[in-house]
């Protein structure tokens, strides 16, 4: 298994980096895609909604890149990222599991 999340790391930043929304698509697996965002109460589910927001992310964030890659115990992977926002250094997650 982590070998598996091994590779899936490395191709998530190699897509991510490369802007390539065909590389993200291909990494995420339907159909139990989904979503769950801190604003909203509901996770989001539809596969081609979660894709443009991913795009929308990678084009609003400045500078937009991964600081720290962990593979969990049960498989899993966290990706902290950082990046500009109006001049504001943000940093965030994804956990993929």
């Amino acid at each position: 298994m982590t070998e598996i999340a091994t590779r899936f790391i490395e191709e998530w930043h190699q897509a991510i980096q490369e802007r390539s929304l065909d590389k993200v698509e291909n990494l995420l697996a339907p159909p139990n895609i989904k979503v769950v965002s801190p604003v909203v109460f509901k996770p989001y589910t539809d596969r081609d909604y979660i894709l443009k927001l991913l795009e929308n992310v990678i084009s609003v964030i400045e500078d937009f890149h991964y600081t720290r890659s962990t593979i969990l115990s049960d498989g899993g992977v966290l990706l902290v990222f950082e990046g500009k926002v109006e001049g504001k250094i943000i940093e965030g997650i994804n956990l993929i599991v």
